[in-house]
C-alpha cells in the first residue's frame, strides 16, 4: 500500500508495485495501481493469478536459454581447442 503525493490526490491510499513508476531498467515494476477502497477484489486475484503464470513462463524461458548457454561454450571450447591443435600442427610443419 503506498500514499499519494500529487495535488489532486494527496494522501489517498493505493495498492501499486514495490517499483511503480520508477525509471530504473533493473527494476522495472509490474505497474499494477488500484486506489484503496474500490471493491474488486476479485481483480487482485486475477492479477496475482497472471503474474504467477508469467513468472511461471519466464522461469521456463530462463531454463531453455541457460541450457543453450551451456551448449554454445562448450562449442566454443571444443573449436577453440581444435584451432589451437591446428596452429601448433601448421607451425610445427616444414
Amino acid at each position: 500500500m503506498r500514499i499519494a503525493r500529487i495535488s489532486r490526490n494527496a494522501r489517498k491510499k493505493f495498492w501499486g508495485c514495490p517499483n511503480f513508476k520508477r525509471g530504473n531498467e533493473g527494476s522495472v515494476g509490474c505497474n499494477y495501481f488500484k486506489w484503496c477502497g474500490e471493491d474488486d477484489v476479485d481483480d487482485k486475484d486475477g492479477v496475482i493469478i497472471r503474474q504467477r503464470r508469467k513468472i511461471v513462463s519466464l522461469e521456463k524461458s530462463n531454463k531453455l536459454y541457460e541450457k543453450w548457454i551451456k551448449r554454445l561454450i562448450g562449442i566454443v571450447c571444443v573449436l577453440v581447442v581444435f584451432n589451437v591443435f591446428l596452429v601448433s600442427v601448421v607451425i610445427k610443419s616444414p
